[in-house]
């Protein structure tokens, strides 16, 4: 810390001098307020925002954590849910928010894609936040509502190819990974779909069940409910192998459609977060990860768990920047 006192004089130079002096003298006392507190967080409730609407796979995977976290570190953690513009006002709202550890944002794979469609975002999704933790990973399934005619991936590209723009997709707008889904898919499949932008995937996967949208891609934690009710059929995964929990749901890639992407869900804070809270906050997400409790409701709904370190999340988040500014081509990308 800087300290100038302007005097006149050999006096008041000696008097400056002084002061800077004491005031350095009081930088250690001055500082042990905020050392104090950073060791004592969390002292009061922790807001985590979830950039998506309700009823997602970022608010199941938020609402969970939020709830482990609570048991762990005996303090309420709130989601708050800021959805629009593709997760940007959430992720730019929790990035603006005081680095006390008080705020923190629960995103996923879609915080890599802002640099590959929006350029001129307003936040830099490595280096504007404090990578925390990764909490775990599923894959991306291609769901249709009960009555659509395709009972297979590969029939309703054939119905696709027939009728273009017969089919719309829910997606949770531009720069979203449902959206770049649709994308890959028309491009890959050579096929062209409607895309239909809502605030979140938990709407569009409503109107899916009630039949005012076609199709949505989305993770298992999203569609479980509506699977198990008979308002939502799958019809293809998009990884290598098929999921432990959906055995009779084959791979796009069975099916001739070259598609894997795997979907991850991680916790950040603003950037320049104390080390010791990050390191506390870490520590409590591994415990609360991998835990027999959250093993269970994560095998409910097929994600993986996977808590990595503050390094290893960086790693991820500037592996997937790269990867999806390299892959989306301009003709590919979502439009505004």
């Amino acid at each position: 810390m800087t300290f100038q006192v302007t005097r006149r004089g050999v006096a008041g130079a000696a008097m400056a001098a002084l002061a800077g002096g004491a005031a350095q003298a009081q930088t250690p006392a001055q500082s042990q307020p905020q050392n104090q507190a950073d060791a004592a967080w969390p002292a009061r409730p922790v807001r985590m925002i979830v950039p998506m609407a309700p009823g997602g796979s970022t608010d199941v995977m938020g609402r969970l954590i939020a709830r482990a976290l609570q048991d762990v570190l005996k303090q309420s953690f709130v989601i708050e849910n800021r959805s629009g513009a593709g997760s940007l006002i959430g992720t730019e709202a929790a990035m603006n928010a005081p680095a006390d550890g008080y705020t923190l944002l629960v995103n996923g794979m879609p915080h890599t894609i802002v640099p590959a469609v929006a350029p001129r975002a307003p936040y830099d999704p490595v280096r504007n936040f404090t990578p925390i933790s990764t909490l775990g990973v599923a894959a991306m399934v291609m769901f249709v509502n009960k009555d659509m005619p395709a009972h297979s991936a590969r029939e309703f590209v054939e119905l696709s190819r027939e009728k273009p723009d017969r089919f719309s997709f829910a997606t949770s707008g531009s720069g979203s990974l449902t959206q770049l889904m649709v994308d890959m898919l028309q491009v890959r499949a050579g096929i062209k779909l409607v895309s239909v932008p809502y605030r979140g995937a938990g709407p569009g996967m409503a109107d899916l069940a009630s039949g005012v949208v076609q199709a949505s891609f989305n993770t298992l934690p999203t569609a479980a409910p509506l699977v198990a009710a008979g308002q939502v059929r799958a019809l293809a995964v998009a990884s290598e192998e098929r999921l432990p929990n959906m055995p009779d749901v084959p791979t796009f890639k069975e099916q001739g459609i070259d598609l894997v992407v795997e979907h991850w869900w991680g916790v950040l804070g603003p950037a320049n977060m104390p080390a010791s809270v990050v390191a506390r906050l870490n520590a409590a997400i591994k415990q609360a990860v991998n835990s027999p409790e959250m093993a269970v409701r994560f095998e409910e709904i097929a994600v993986i768990p996977r808590a990595s370190t503050p390094a290893g999340f960086t790693e991820v988040l500037e592996e997937d920047v790269a990867r999806w500014t390299g892959v989306l081509r301009p003709a590919d990308a979502p439009k505004p």
